[in-house]
């Protein structure tokens, strides 16, 4: 939230605390992540799924309190993608090697982070605001929860929902486009 000032703006003040809870929990996910590369080789589902269980509710903790708290800042949500993306990441390479998720999955979302970024770039050097994710991201990043425990788990159907998760995750990129460029160049 901003305060105003004689017509000017300036960041909440609570925003500005660059050690808080919301951002506490986004370094907390990025620090159970090399614990899943130790527990796949385990071969231990309940300890897999309870570091991605706490790895998923740190990911919904974290935004939901820097909102509810009014701290979001530009560097939490800097810290909050970028871990997410590494959390992706390390998530499909697991999955790739020890439960047999196709390795195109991996090079898909790498592809998809390469353009998001190139995107995010342009629209920063334009000082067009960046929006944050949409129905379709959400979306997208809880089937990619469902998928990953499916293949964890090894459910019979989980091609089902990867390819859900692939489908949503081209609408949420393609909503992405839609707002940040044909849209706003109509306006």
């Amino acid at each position: 939230m901003k305060e105003t000032t004689e017509g000017k703006t300036k960041p909440n003040q609570r925003a500005g605390r660059i050690f808080n809870l919301p951002n506490a929990l986004t370094v907390s996910r990025f620090l159970l992540l090399p614990l899943l590369f130790l527990a796949f080789p385990l071969n231990n589902n309940f300890l897999i799924i309870f570091l991605m269980a706490a790895i998923f509710a740190t990911d919904v903790a974290d935004g939901f309190l820097a909102r509810l708290w009014r701290t979001t800042s530009i560097l939490g949500k800097v810290l909050d993608h970028a871990v997410d993306k590494f959390v992706m990441v390390g998530f499909i390479i697991l999955l790739s090697l020890f439960r047999g998720m196709p390795w195109w999955v991996l090079g898909f979302f790498l592809l998809r982070e390469a353009i998001a970024s190139v995107v995010g770039i342009i629209l920063l050097r334009k000082k067009i605001e960046i929006s944050g994710s949409n129905l379709f991201g959400k979306a997208t990043g809880f089937f990619f929860g469902v998928t990953s425990i499916a293949y964890v788990v090894l459910f019979p159907h989980r091609e089902v929902f990867l390819w859900i998760t692939v489908g949503l995750a081209v609408l949420a990129s393609g909503s992405y486009v839609y707002y940040h460029f044909l849209r706003k160049a109509r306006a």
